[in-house]
């Protein structure tokens, strides 16, 4: 914290070599949000920028690394920022019936565990992977008792996309929702799944409300038409 009131947060963004080209951006260049995808790191210090009224800086850029500075204006006390204990509410009817239990998977384990918190909190049980593969190991014991999935995209080994795609043929009916750091309208062109009503999309970085909304608005959807067919 800095003692002119505002957070700082560094990020280093190793370039992959097809995109050794973007040195020769300028700054402002790099920092347009025009301009197209440049790397994972750069594209969500631009969303955390937009979406916090934070200040984007590069601090640093040369043909492979990029180093950003994000400046995060300091939370105030009582300002009415999410505490420890804060719990989002359940929601008309939602003691009725069981809690709705919902498989997250997500290979950072830090993000894996906030994910976790707040569907908690929101009142969802929730099962946790780190990786496609535990996915299945839980899907495997737990099919039947699964309700939602929420997944990461870009994963080692088996992507969202594909863990999806599994899941879904043992279950089509399945609501999925995919929460990335890329640019959904790409996603929608590499994959038939986002053609179906059951997937959903929650674009990193999130805040608790839009992911807690997404994953009840999609199960909400699923079960209205599960009861109209």
């Amino acid at each position: 914290m800095h003692s002119d009131g505002w957070a700082l947060l560094r990020i280093e963004e190793h370039l992959p070599s097809d995109t050794e080209r973007n040195a020769t951006q300028t700054a402002g260049t790099m920092l347009d949000p025009s301009t197209p995808q440049l790397g994972y790191g750069l594209d969500v210090a631009r969303q955390l920028t937009a979406n916090c009224g934070a200040h984007l800086e590069v601090a640093e850029l040369d043909v492979r690394c990029c180093k950003l500075e994000i400046r995060f204006p300091a939370a105030r006390p009582n300002a009415g920022t999410p505490s420890e204990g804060t719990e989002f509410p359940l929601g008309t009817g939602a003691n009725e019936r069981p809690r709705d239990r919902v498989l997250v998977v997500e290979d950072d384990e830090v993000l894996l565990e906030l994910t976790r918190r707040i569907l908690s909190r929101a009142g969802f049980e929730t099962l946790t992977a780190s990786s496609g593969e535990a996915a299945l190991a839980i899907w495997a014991a737990e099919m039947e008792t699964i309700d939602i999935l929420v997944s990461d995209v870009v994963m080692p080994g088996m992507s969202g996309l594909d863990l999806a795609s599994r899941l879904l043929r043992d279950r089509h009916e399945l609501p999925v929702v995919f929460v990335s750091g890329f640019l959904k309208d790409d996603l929608k062109r590499d994959t038939r799944l986002f053609q179906r009503r059951e997937i959903a999309f929650c674009d990193k970085p999130f805040r608790p409300e839009e992911l807690v909304t997404t994953v009840r608005d999609l199960l909400a959807l699923v079960r209205q038409e599960a009861r109209s067919a």
